[in-house]
């Protein structure tokens, strides 16, 4: 708790009214946009905290809030780390990519083979009607001759 009231009050002295001038509408934006994330990241944490749950269950929380913080941090002086957010998609894919595209391309194999079986089984379907309808005209042909 220490860490977002010392990280909001530098923001609030240094950017808000210290820098006011090059505060805009899309700084106050990302003001709330940081005090958002801060009461419900934090709010979440501690439910995990007081209910004893173990650190692998909440250590990717921990990780975003330290991110988040730095990067509240370093907005301070310059709007261009709010490009460093972009870390936090790139570590996930790196994170659980492999597992995900494992799990995608199971699932693009088996979506591939009930396709091919459906067509298989459409094709003989069609072959038989064929050999019906060619077996049976040519039956009737004779008949009627």
């Amino acid at each position: 708790m220490k860490i977002i009231l010392v990280i909001t009050f530098l923001y609030v002295v240094l950017r808000m009214w210290y820098w006011g001038e090059t505060f805009t509408k899309g700084n106050w934006v990302g003001f709330f946009f940081f005090s958002a994330v801060n009461y419900f990241g934090y709010n979440f944490l501690m439910r995990y905290l007081e209910k004893g749950h173990p650190r692998t269950s909440y250590g990717l929380l921990e990780e975003f809030l330290w991110v988040h913080w730095f990067i509240m941090f370093t907005t301070i002086f310059s709007d261009y780390f709010w490009f460093l957010y972009l870390s936090i998609p790139i570590y996930i894919c790196y994170r659980w990519g492999g597992m995900v595209l494992k799990y995608v391309f199971i699932v693009i194999k088996n979506v591939i083979h009930w396709i091919l079986f459906s067509l298989l089984f459409f094709l003989n379907y069609m072959a038989h009607c064929v050999y019906i309808n060619v077996f049976f005209s040519i039956g009737t042909s004779s008949l009627t001759v």
